[in-house]
């Protein structure tokens, strides 16, 4: 007989590798690995794989898996004459067991019961259409339908509406139905958003904004305080709020636009012209201050006092003539 098992687990041993080494190396559980070396061919999970897993033994303990797969043919090939051995544990004939078809049994089980219950109702269906509601029990015939069916709402209609026709009656001459007028409902107007008309500032003091149009210096001074004092660049803006006062010193009078209080009251004076201002709160009206030199201003109502003080005028070119110098009188109102 040849000696396949023997074969394997000498070879194993002479590399002092158990059972369990070589699972992790060739990824071949131990039991089959045993059942292997003992010959039981019976607990490998059949013939396909039982040569692979030969092949790879072999393989991985340094013998001809050629040899291995020749010694395992010879043991599958020895006549079974009824005593215990590796051809009487293995046939080659004998069917194996695949679990995939046990989902297949299942399908078939589940649709021979789809079946049955389709035939059961079939038969209830004919029974009750032949035999009728005289052998149902009482309670169940008020219940159920007649077997002719429950008449439709148009026939029943049909019968209630019709009218016998009297003998020698004639026939109404048909008049024709008038068409209904369609009478357009009036469109709902839009009612307008009333407009919020906006709420004035209420100054509490005196607030002076001035925008620069021509490169200037300026010194400004707010209640007493001198808060600034620079050059400002065209298109820039600048506000000061004061509680009494605010007061101006510009270089350049034709080149400020001011607003006070929310009221514009236009350039300071001409191009090159120094000139101080002052704005002082007032509890009646006030004048708006002008540029020196200029007409008469109307008084308006408010409640700021523009006082205007005399400002130098700097000196003119060489060569050029020169007007007398004058000085712009300060302007408050009576009582200031």
């Amino acid at each position: 007989m040849t000696e396949l098992g023997s074969w394997l687990r000498q070879a194993r041993e002479a590399k002092r590798l158990s059972l369990e080494d070589v699972e992790r190396e060739t990824r071949i559980r131990a039991q089959f690995l045993a059942a292997l070396e003992e010959e039981d061919f019976s607990r490998l999970p059949g013939d396909v794989y039982t040569r692979g897993f030969l092949r790879n033994y072999a393989s991985f303990l340094g013998l001809d898996p050629n040899e291995a797969l020749r010694r395992y043919k010879e043991l599958i090939a020895q006549p079974n004459n009824g005593e215990s051995g590796p051809a009487a544990r293995l046939s080659l004939d004998e069917p194996v067991e695949v679990p995939l078809m046990e989902p297949a049994r299942s399908s078939a089980r589940l649709a021979s019961i789809i079946l049955l219950v389709i035939a059961l109702a079939i038969v209830g269906v004919w029974y009750f259409s032949t035999v009728g509601r005289d052998s149902l029990p009482s309670f169940l015939r008020g219940i159920l339908p007649p077997a002719g069916g429950v008449p439709s709402p148009t026939t029943q209609a049909a019968v209630n509406t019709a009218t016998p026709e009297l003998p020698g009656t004639p026939p109404a001459a048909s008049s024709p139905i008038p068409s209904p007028t369609i009478t357009p409902s009036p469109t709902a107007s839009p009612t307008p958003t009333p407009t919020s008309t906006p709420t004035p500032k209420v100054y509490r003091g005196v607030e002076v904004q001035v925008e620069i149009v021509a490169t200037s210096w300026m010194q400004v001074t707010v209640d007493g305080v001198r808060v600034f004092v620079g050059t400002l660049e065209p298109g820039e803006t600048r506000t000061w709020e004061g509680q009494e006062s605010v007061a101006l010193r510009v270089g350049n009078a034709g080149g400020v636009r001011v607003t006070v209080n929310g009221e514009p009251l236009g350039l300071l004076g001409a191009i090159g012209e120094v000139k101080d201002v002052e704005w002082v709160r007032q509890g009646g009206p006030a004048s708006v201050p002008v540029p020196t030199g200029a007409g008469p201003v109307a008084e308006q109502e408010g409640t700021l006092t523009p006082t205007p003080t005399a400002s130098p005028t700097p000196p003119p070119p060489a060569g050029t003539p020169t007007a007398p110098a004058t000085q712009s009188s300060t302007l408050r109102p009576a009582g200031f």
